[in-house]
């Protein structure tokens, strides 16, 4: 029995102090886990690292394309709002331009109505005055008929002299003569006293000019007083704006001083 027991204690024994391979390949197997999870986890890393690394270049992509695009939008922009001044203010330079020219040209319109309307005052100013004076010789005629010669004073009221004064008298419409004499008055009140004693006349050199204030004394020749009743005068002269005017029958008209005496009034009409 002592026997028996020791062989089975040494077979235990045996048994008890062999290898533990599930132990072992257990310890193996969970050092392969590790490792391989290990491994995993630097693979893993690496991928992590590779995926941050183009996520961030594709993140860098766009939004340099999104500074690109907002750059380009804003320069966009730029063009667009200097393009819109630009033609902003050409708009407001033309404007100003027309309303600057539309000015003149009222302002200059303006200038021109008071400077005709100056001019027409001026030549209304020119007064003429027709009479009848005695005959300066006798003259016999059968019929005994009195015998006159027609006068004519032209008398500047305006404000500026005027020129070229010159004077016919129409019998009868149909023709006109000139008047025998001419001369200037400063005296026009006195105009008429045909018999002062005289030697010469003031201004001479001047003859058909009369300023302000004077004027001219025209006188005819010997006529029938009977045919003196239905004749009249035809005036005209020039003003400072080198206009022609002409006066007939109690009206004013701006004539052509090329013109007939008989044509009549010129293309503005009466004044």
């Amino acid at each position: 029995m002592t026997v028996c027991h020791y062989h089975s204690a040494m077979a235990t024994l045996n048994i008890v102090s062999g290898p533990d391979w599930a132990t072992i390949m257990t310890a193996f197997g969970t050092v392969g886990a590790v490792i391989a999870a290990v491994w995993i986890a630097i693979a893993s890393s690496k991928k992590t690292d590779r995926t941050v690394a183009a996520e961030r270049t594709e993140a860098d992509r766009r939004l340099r394309e999104q500074f690109d695009h907002s750059d380009e939008q804003l320069r966009k922009q730029q063009e667009h709002s200097d393009e819109q001044l630009r033609k902003q203010q050409e708009h407001s330079d033309e404007q100003l331009a027309a309303e600057r020219a539309a000015a003149d040209e009222r302002l200059q319109r303006q200038f021109a109505r008071d400077e005709q309307l100056e001019q027409r005052s001026e030549a209304a100013s020119v007064e003429v005055t027709a009479f009848v004076i005695p005959a300066d010789v006798n003259v016999a005629i059968s019929t005994g008929d009195p015998v006159g010669r027609a006068a004519v004073i032209v008398t500047n009221k305006g404000r500026y002299g005027i020129e070229n004064i010159d004077a016919r008298l129409s019998p009868d419409g149909q023709s006109v003569v000139a008047f025998v004499n001419r001369r200037n008055v400063t005296d026009v009140t006195g105009a008429a006293g045909v018999g002062l004693d005289v030697i010469g006349s003031l201004a001479e050199v001047h003859l058909g000019t009369i300023g302000p204030g004077a004027g001219m004394l025209f006188i005819g020749d010997n006529r029938l007083v009977r045919d003196l009743r239905t004749a009249f005068p035809i005036i005209r002269w020039s003003d400072r704006w080198g206009d022609t005017w002409e006066y007939r029958q109690g009206a004013l008209y701006q004539t052509d001083p090329q013109v007939d005496w008989l044509a009549g009034s010129g293309s503005l009409g009466p004044t």
